[in-house]
């Protein structure tokens, strides 16, 4: 649960970074444009938070934010957004995945839990007791 919340507020951080960084480079930042991108980073770092899948911390981050981006670039695209920028918010999102893994797992020491390993070594101990 705290590996889920940590996450999660990576990504609101990686959020007010990526809309910083956008107005910094140029771009109308709106409501909707601020409410879009703390969406998205927010939901990276809450599926990296709740992700199962065991790969390498930062394999894992790029792959997640590979397929949480891939859904914002997609609307980006389907809205005639020029295609350069679908494309950066799917590399954006990949670095931003790796980052809030980064934080979540190595500063954080967060790392994703083995659940197999650990209900294995509690089947004993219930059945000692």
């Amino acid at each position: 649960m705290k590996r889920i919340a940590i996450a999660t507020a990576c990504g609101v951080v990686a959020g007010l970074v990526c809309v910083s960084i956008g107005a910094s480079l140029g771009v109308a930042i709106t409501l909707t444009t601020f409410g879009w991108a703390m969406l998205n980073r927010t939901l990276l770092g809450f599926v990296i938070g709740i992700s199962a899948l065991r790969l390498h911390w930062a394999g894992h981050g790029i792959l997640m934010g590979a397929i949480v981006g891939t859904l914002f670039s997609y609307s980006l695209f389907m809205a005639g957004d020029p295609i350069w920028l679908a494309g950066g918010v799917l590399v954006g999102s990949m670095v931003f995945g790796f980052l809030i893994e980064l934080f979540t797992t190595l500063v954080f020491k967060q790392p994703q839990q083995e659940l197999i390993g650990a209900a294995e070594a509690e089947i004993p101990k219930r059945a000692a007791a």
